[in-house]
């Protein structure tokens, strides 16, 4: 039987997934996700201050990527419990968006349904530098993958 699933898999497109799905935990790949950067308002006033009034701002030397079940508000609500903040670096920005350079994977979510994405200054604690919806949700059972590829989280500044 197994031998007969891998000669249809080789033969018809898109089965591959399938199949893969059926014997091995399944992965959602978030592709494209986009959302717009609702940067706190400490931030917010930091980036006002520098740009009219001449004064520094460092954003946080790391950032991590963590997945939420409702808004984040401006102090990182609704982060899904269960989960582990990833790593996220971005490329330079350009047209006021900046796209990450680097993938983020979680693993071994629990059942729930990811609405927003959050950027914290560490993977534990730390301080939240803002978030946003995404541009489509993401349900995922428990035990399933959540992958964002190189380049899929994208911030905007609208």
């Amino acid at each position: 039987m197994k031998a007969r699933l891998l000669a249809l898999v080789a033969r018809t497109p898109g089965l591959g997934y399938l199949f893969a799905w059926l014997l091995v935990v399944r992965t959602l790949r978030a592709v494209g996700m986009t959302f717009a950067g609702a940067v706190t308002i400490a931030n917010r006033n930091s980036e006002l201050n520098a740009l009219l009034r001449a004064t520094s701002f460092t954003g946080a030397a790391t950032l991590f990527l963590s997945v939420h079940t409702g808004a984040t508000g401006d102090n990182g609500a609704n982060e899904l419990a269960g989960t582990t903040r990833q790593s996220i670096t971005f490329a330079a920005a350009a047209s006021a968006a900046a796209a990450s350079s680097n993938g983020q994977t979680f693993a071994s979510m629990p059942a729930a349904t990811t609405t927003d994405l959050g950027l914290w200054s560490a993977s534990t604690g730390g301080t939240f530098q803002g978030g946003g919806a995404l541009t489509a949700s993401k349900t995922t059972a428990s035990g399933d993958t959540l992958a964002f590829a190189t380049g899929a989280v994208t911030v905007t500044f609208a």
